[in-house]
Order: structure tokens, then sequence, then C-alpha cells
């Protein structure tokens, strides 16, 4: 084989060596990302599914007396929310 030749089989042997290196290195940098992405996700759906649950709760509790109404509530209460109200009011 010419010189010529074989020289350049070697150097397009060398240019394949490296272009195959720049995609293992891409290649576990994309993974290393889409590793990072699947632990974020989880955690979102962990995140979005306490949130659900703590929403549900209160629309659940919304409506539950926890006290007496408010027009039962003692004199001194409604005196003071009767101040409090003319005060807000003027």
């Amino acid at each position: 084989m010419p010189p010529a030749v074989l020289q350049q089989v070697q150097s397009v042997a060398g240019e394949i060596t490296k272009a195959q290196q720049a995609a293992e290195s891409d290649r576990a940098r994309v993974l290393t990302v889409q590793s990072d992405l699947l632990l974020e996700d989880a955690r979102i759906r962990s995140a979005v599914g306490t949130i659900a649950r703590a929403q549900s709760q209160a629309l659940k509790d919304l409506l539950v007396r926890d006290g007496q109404p408010i027009w039962t509530a003692p004199g001194t209460l409604t005196s003071e929310w009767k101040t409090q109200s003319d005060e807000t009011l003027a």
C-alpha cells in the first residue's frame, strides 16, 4: 500500500476514534442529565401528592363545625366585633 494512502487511512481512523470518544462523553452527560431529571420528577410527583392530600384534607374540614356559630358568641366578643367593624367602616 502506498504511504500516502496508508497515512490517509490512519488519519481517518484517528478521526473516527476521536468522534467515538466525543460521542461516548456526550452520551455519559446525557445519561447523567436524564438521571437527574428522573430524580427531580420523582421529587415533584411526591410534592404534588403531598399538596393534593393537604388540599383534600383542607376542603374536607372546611364545612365541619368546630365551634359555636358566630351569632351565639358571647356578648363581649359580639360587642368587640361590632366596635371593630364600625371602626373599619368609618
